[in-house]
């Protein structure tokens, strides 16, 4: 818990599986060679690079050497060599053995026959592959492009790889999801908070004509969908908060919306008769402190799977309130000395069973749902980082993606054995910020395996939910957990900024607030060197639509400089500063000086101020006078949070 700021013909195949050393280790990092420290922001100009290439999207979270890039009506083969993929999607084609694989570092999709436990092929096809549909007869496929903002159509069969055709989405898009018909397709935008739903013409001997019929603004930045199984609605779950909405196909009205207690929604899936809606996500108690006690025992971060009858949800309407429903569930993941850190992809077996990636931990657990019973769990050890499970029709196996290993499980979950694990490609020598993100995502290193830094700050952004941590020496004091994207931008850390460097507020989080084992200084060089990596949240509207939006951006940027906004958030890059300052607010212990965070991605934030009293930028300014003495009337605020939404 952190808490501061184609020659298609020949496609590729190789043998080399992941480094064993790596495999079912305590810590993913152990006898790695150190590279050199990366120091915090503005202390070299070796980091000040660094941190204008973050900015300007221009460095990678992976290494890989994949250069090519395909164009519509062609694949090229991927190049031999070793490189990180990180799997996170993944659909079987028609005759239930082919397991074909989107992955997110190299922009490949793989080819594996799980039947015989061996890669078929890889091929190139995009920047950053990151969702995978299936269309009726599953021999065409939707990928979304993550980087380039595209839809692809693909193409598949067990020789050869073929995109057909592209379509811009809105930046940010995450996942799609398609109807069974083929008729429609949803992709959720998470940075830019809407869903796209598409009106396709996929019909055999059709050309790939899709177009937007609805672009729908949503309360939060989504991630997961999944389809109503008469096709006519989709359930989109937030993909850092507790929010769930489900909006009409075919008008692009929200019916219904919610924010649940909870967060870090990881997988979603609709039960057999489509009356209860399965979430993996995981709920903080915000009042209790970060002890050792409260987190072993699950008290301070519970990991779940979250059962809600759809129907309650559609009755519930627009409310925007938090929902304790007594019609839900919650089966509780984990137990005393044995945590379940950070469930992620979840699927519906046959009878009253579930089966979920515990990605924190390294597991895959069977869960049994039964209201009436306490939780049955048995686990099965995989890969690092399983992020999704997939079914393969017919049988008792399941297909798990280990992200950080680049590798496949195939587990019988009748058995409880894991049949076979499959690499999907050789792997360079991790890098100290590859170690680091290991790190980052590994629930281990907290008490009893309850929580991860990623728990608190989902891929380095923030849950949204404030977290009762000594980041300001003293409990009582719950504070609003921080994002951490753009963190070489940042000097001081910390609600009260008294942390200055950032190697010592990750052993200062690890040790006080997560109470794992004990952190040798090589590991927190690596989490800071990964850290390092991660660029600023994109702001939600960069970009004028039209003359009279881009008029508003230069009257709120010069709303921004005569209310002296630019003395706590000094501009152009980091938009903060080094200095604590009294806001006019205070906390429960009568602390009112704080360290300001960056502005660079606020419209990303969905509650302001270290206690989350704002629920808008508009409240921040208006409701709560900040900064001091501002008065402003209809127009200028309107035009100020335009432009801080730019930045």
């Amino acid at each position: 818990m952190l808490n501061f700021r184609h020659d298609s013909k020949r496609p590729i195949s190789n043998n080399r599986g992941p480094d064993p050393g790596l495999r079912g280790e305590r810590n993913p990092v152990s006898g790695a060679v150190v590279g050199r420290a990366v120091h915090p922001a503005w202390m070299s100009w070796g980091i000040s690079i660094l941190a204008l290439a973050s900015m300007l999207g221009i460095h990678g979270h992976g290494t890989s050497t994949i250069s090519a890039q395909s164009q519509s009506g062609s694949s090229i083969k991927t190049p031999t060599g070793s490189y990180l993929r990180r799997p996170v999607s993944a659909v079987f084609l028609t005759d239930d053995r082919t397991l074909c694989i989107a992955n997110q570092s190299s922009g490949s999709l793989s080819l594996v026959d799980v039947e015989r436990g061996e890669l078929i092929g890889e091929w190139k096809l995009a920047r950053s592959l990151v969702s995978l549909a299936t269309l009726p007869n599953r021999t065409r496929l939707l990928a979304l492009d993550e980087t380039n903002h595209e839809l692809l159509l693909l193409h598949v069969t067990r020789a050869n790889v073929r995109v057909e055709s592209r379509l811009p989405v809105s930046p940010g898009a995450i996942h799609v999801v398609a109807t069974l018909d083929g008729r429609r397709a949803v992709v959720a935008a998470l940075w830019s908070h809407c869903v796209e739903i598409l009106d396709l013409n996929t019909n055999a001997g059709d050309d790939f004509s899709p177009h937007v019929r609805h672009r729908v603004a949503l309360p939060f930045a989504p991630r997961l969908q999944c389809l109503t199984p008469d096709g006519q609605r989709v359930i989109v779950a937030d993909g850092f908060g507790g929010g769930l909405a489900i909006v009409e196909l075919a008008s692009g009205k929200i019916l219904a919306s919610q924010e649940l207690n909870g967060h870090n929604t990881r997988g979603l899936i609709l039960s057999p008769d489509g009356e209860e809606i399965v979430l993996a996500q995981q709920i903080l108690n915000e009042h209790l402190p970060t002890t050792q006690e409260n987190i072993e025992r699950g008290r301070l971060m519970q990991n779940v799977l979250r059962v809600l009858p759809l129907n309650s949800l559609l009755q519930a309407g627009q409310s925007v309130a938090r929902n304790d429903a007594q019609s839900e569930t919650i089966l509780r993941l984990g137990e005393f000395r044995a945590g379940a850190g950070d469930p992620a992809g979840v699927a519906w077996l046959k009878g009253d069973r579930l089966v979920v990636a515990l990605s924190g931990v390294q597991q895959v657990a069977v869960v049994s749902h039964h209201h009436s019973v306490p939780v049955a769990m048995s686990r099965t050890a995989v890969g690092q980082r399983p992020v999704a499970v997939i079914p393969r029709p017919g049988t008792s196996q399941v297909a798990v993606l280990n992200q950080l290993d680049d590798s496949v499980s195939l587990v019988d979950v009748d058995q409880r054995t894991v049949e076979r694990t499959i690499s999907l490609g050789a792997q360079p020598s991790l890098l100290p910020k590859d170690r680091g993100e290991h790190l980052f995502f590994d629930a281990r290193l907290s008490r009893d395996g309850w929580l991860s830094c990623h728990s608190c700050h989902p891929d380095g952004h923030s849950n949204g939910r404030r977290a009762d941590t000594l980041g300001d020496n003293s409990f009582g004091t719950p504070k609003r957990t921080l994002t951490l994207l753009g963190t070489a931008f940042t000097y001081r850390w910390a609600w009260n900024g008294e942390v200055v460097s950032l190697h010592d507020q990750v052993r200062k989080s690890l040790v006080d607030s997560m109470h794992g084992a004990k952190i040798n200084a090589e590991e927190i060089r690596d989490i800071v060197s990964y850290l390092h990596t991660l660029a600023p949240p994109p702001p939600m509207l960069p970009l004028a639509v039209d003359a009279a939006d881009q008029a508003s951006i230069v009257r709120g940027k010069k709303i921004f400089e005569t209310q002296h906004c630019q003395n706590c958030h000094i501009p152009p890059i980091v938009y903060a500063s080094h200095e604590s300052y009294d806001v006019g607010l205070t906390d429960e212990r009568g602390l009112s000086k704080f360290n300001p965070p960056s502005l660079r991605g606020v419209s990303q934030g969905t509650r302001y101020f270290h206690d989350n009293r704002a629920e808008s930028l508009e409240s921040v300014i208006e409701d709560y006078n900040h900064p001091g003495a501002t008065v402003l009337n209809r127009q200028d605020l309107a035009d100020l949070v335009r432009f801080l939404k730019s930045i």
